[in-house]
């Protein structure tokens, strides 16, 4: 049975799963070490009532746990998606995922828990997105973290003796004096916007594709923990805001001033660009980082 896809990016692409996924999704959650940290053990019976519940979840919410497959072959390696859970007596929106065993470590479960995050910000209204697990699961709480969450808390709970929780605020933005959102940003590694030695690289290479860079820059190079004074700055926009005792430039009595309107459109020249060239995934990345500047700091 063909199902359209909810989601698409670079690789994968997300749709809603049936029971002729029974197979492949019971070679995921059947799989001991990819439960390891589940209260218990999944039989046929529990696989066909996940899917069964996906399928009145899909129906009752308009989400739910989605296929994974890839888009070079359509196969299913797992599901990733929003579900309402019971996270310490309360009723919230968590982003869940699991990832067939031999597709681990490739990715997967960060981009397709990135891609229901950003879905999630668009077709729905609640204030927050939360990840659950229980606290020794390392593997889901960094995936949680890379995708832009935090620690919330940790509570007891007889599943899973302690849950962990992460949690991510709509319209979390880490705001440099200029109106860029650091937070959206790939370059910036300040914590907890950590990034893995790939994702610089990769962040470099892109960096290079938009015209950025004339060639492919170190980690070291592209990585950044936010603008200072004594950085390069065209425009000179830190060095101001500190002079003037402001964090950014909104809070200017002659904003916007010719400086700042110059700043404006010249980032925004590189839009149409960075359009043609990147993915919709890197492209949404960029607008939110650098393309809202007068957005973000008109807010």
């Amino acid at each position: 049975m063909k199902q359209k896809a909810i989601i698409e990016t670079e690789r994968i692409f997300l749709r809603e799963m049936n029971m002729d996924d029974f197979a492949a999704l019971y070679q995921v959650l059947s799989d001991a070490d990819i439960m390891q940290h589940y209260p218990y053990a999944f039989d046929e019976e529990r696989v066909r009532d996940w899917i069964e519940r996906n399928i009145a979840r899909y129906r009752d919410n308009g989400f739910g746990l989605w296929a994974v497959c890839l888009k070079d072959s359509g196969e299913m390696i797992g599901d990733c998606g929003l579900t309402l859970q019971n996270i310490d007596e309360e009723m919230l929106p968590e982003i869940g995922y699991h990832i067939r065993a031999n597709c681990q470590r490739k990715g997967y479960a960060k981009e397709a828990a990135k891609a229901v995050l950003d879905w999630a910000f668009e077709n729905t209204d609640y204030p927050a997105f939360y990840s659950y697990c229980k606290y020794t699961n390392t593997p889901s709480i960094k995936t949680a973290e890379s995708i832009g969450m935090h620690f919330e808390k940790e509570y007891p709970d007889p599943a899973n003796e302690i849950t962990h929780v992460s949690v991510i605020y709509r319209d979390v933005k880490v705001l440099a004096a200029c109106g860029n959102d650091c937070a959206s940003c790939p370059r910036y590694i300040t914590h907890p916007y950590e990034k893995t030695a790939e994702e610089l690289h990769h962040t470099a290479e892109l960096w290079l594709k938009i015209g950025y860079r004339d060639h492919v820059v170190s980690n070291e190079e592209i990585s950044c923990t936010g603008c200072k004074p004594e950085n390069w700055c065209r425009y000179h926009v830190v060095k101001c805001c500190e002079e003037r005792k402001i964090k950014t430039c909104a809070e200017c009595e002659e904003y916007p001033c010719y400086n700042m309107k110059e700043c404006f459109e010249v980032t925004k020249s590189f839009e149409p660009m960075c359009k043609k060239v990147c993915t919709d995934e890197e492209y949404k990345m960029l607008k939110r980082a650098f393309f809202e500047k007068e957005k973000n700091l008109s807010r």
